[in-house]
């Protein structure tokens, strides 16, 4: 059983400054098992800021959550464990986030608190490039340096880059290429979206992804492409 409560104030300051409106987001949740046990639940400010009249955003957030864990299990490699029972956390952040009517755009976060009774600081980055309405550009950065306990410290590091090719308001095609420093894989999808009708999709994703063999080379692993059809009937 899942519940969820949501409020937001987001007031508008008059014409003549910087700022467009103010913005207070908040939000409670809770998952239940069917014998009423609790598994997790957070609440807390998802957004504490303003938003220019831009279209950019900058604000905290903050949040106070319960998780419980069932069995034991690993992290990063499976070299860090994890051990069952109930974990309280707190964290807290930053994030500044660029309006999308921005040709050279993007988004910016730090936050840091608890985690798995330890501790954790992460940073997730993108910068995006509207070079034309035809070609869209990105990059993203995103590392996580955990520490729950003596020996049982890594950092994550995870790098993206985007590319994606608006042919018509009907066709468009989609790149990632991604790479993490956990399983060591270097893979790429592409996806391509074709709307032949309003409310009819045909969707083509083609993906692969490249294993780091143990002299630091990368070798072709798997591969595998997906077709999709999304049709409506009206009548």
């Amino acid at each position: 059983r899942q519940s969820a409560f949501e409020v937001a104030w987001r007031p508008r300051v008059a014409e003549g400054g910087l700022v467009r409106r103010f913005v207070i987001d908040g939000a409670v949740q809770r998952a239940d098992a069917l014998d009423g046990e609790p598994q997790d639940a957070a609440f807390g400010i998802e957004q504490l800021g303003f938003e220019t009249h831009e279209g950019d955003q900058f604000g905290f957030f903050g949040e106070r959550a319960f998780e419980r864990v069932q069995s034991d299990f690993t992290l990063f490699r499976d070299s860090t464990p994890v051990f069952a029972g109930d974990y309280w956390t707190s964290r807290h952040g930053v994030f500044v986030e660029a309006s999308e009517g921005r040709a050279i755009g993007g988004s910016a976060s730090f936050s840091t608190g608890d985690f798995f009774g330890g501790t954790s600081d992460r940073v997730e980055t993108n910068l995006d490039w509207r070079t034309s309405a035809l070609l869209h550009l990105g990059v993203g950065y995103d590392t996580a340096a955990v520490d729950l306990g003596p020996g049982r410290a890594f950092t994550t590091h995870i790098g993206s880059c985007r590319g994606d090719v608006f042919l018509s308001p009907r066709l468009s095609v989609r790149n990632l290429v991604q790479y993490d420093n956990e399983s060591e894989v270097l893979g790429w999808q592409s996806r391509l979206r074709w709307i032949y009708d309003p409310g009819c999709d045909f969707f083509a994703v083609l993906g692969t992804r490249w294993n780091r063999a143990d002299d630091g080379s990368l070798l072709p692993g798997e591969q595998g492409l997906e077709l999709k059809i999304v049709h409506a009937v009206r009548f």
